[in-house]
């Protein structure tokens, strides 16, 4: 392999030999008296520098053009990307569309097999629970403020003297509006409204009718409270004989 100092007094030797007239060139300080070299040494001196120049003056040219052809754009690549981008968009759309009632079908009939319960089941919102209302016959006060509720439906009272009807609600309805109605002409006629106190109880004093008369009521507790109205069992006050 040669040396760079060899290849350009190879060039420089070449190009100078090309040349029919070579350069005259002024004399490098330090080199010997002109009058001493031979004609031989002069041509050599002057090919040389020659030579040398030219090399010189390729090699910029060719750096030259190799930084213009270095700055020009390259291909499109991604052009060439995008569109192969789009493709392969374009077919997973096309497998998801094809694919997707397959998919489907499969997943809700494995779904169905595996529960007997069906995919859209009727909603329906559970009803409010009623009042219970529970009425108790006594014929004495002291009995009916203290003690147990009553558990007679019926009794018999001197005709004119007083009845006590007891009456619960549940689930608990403190100060809760309740309706006594009596059974009057063929049908039941409200009474009037009354308050429960805060043991969800209540006491209500009815005269016995007549003699020979039977008088029947029941109590009503309106809705409230998340609750439906409700009414109670007919409790009967007969006259006594």
């Amino acid at each position: 392999m040669m040396t760079d100092f060899e290849q350009r007094l190879r060039d420089s030797l070449r190009a100078g030999a090309a040349q029919a007239r070579p350069a005259q060139l002024s004399p490098v300080r330090g080199w010997p008296a002109p009058s001493c070299w031979t004609r031989f040494e002069r041509r050599l001196r002057d090919s040389l520098r020659y030579g040398a120049a030219k090399v010189d003056s390729a090699k910029a040219t060719k750096a030259s053009g190799a930084a213009i052809g270095s700055a020009r754009p390259g291909p499109a690549a991604p052009s060439r990307q995008r569109r192969g981008l789009v493709v392969v968009l374009a077919a997973a759309m096309v497998v998801l569309v094809t694919a997707a009632p397959v998919v489907w079908q499969v997943w809700r009939s494995a779904l169905v097999r595996s529960s007997p319960i069906p995919l859209t089941a009727p909603l329906t919102a559970p009803a409010d629970p009623a009042w219970q209302v529970t009425v108790g016959l006594t014929g004495t006060l002291a009995a009916a403020t203290a003690g147990p509720l009553p558990g007679d439906s019926t009794i018999s009272a001197r005709a004119g003297s007083y009845a006590y009807l007891v009456i619960r609600v549940t689930p608990s309805h403190p100060d809760g509006k309740t309706y006594l109605e009596q059974w009057l002409g063929g049908g039941w006629v409200r009474r009037g409204a009354h308050n429960t106190d805060q043991s969800s109880r209540e006491v209500l004093a009815v005269r016995a009718p007549a003699a020979g008369l039977t008088a029947s009521y029941r109590l009503y507790v309106p809705a409230a409270s998340g609750h439906r109205g409700a009414y109670s069992t007919p409790v009967q006050v007969r006259a006594a004989s």
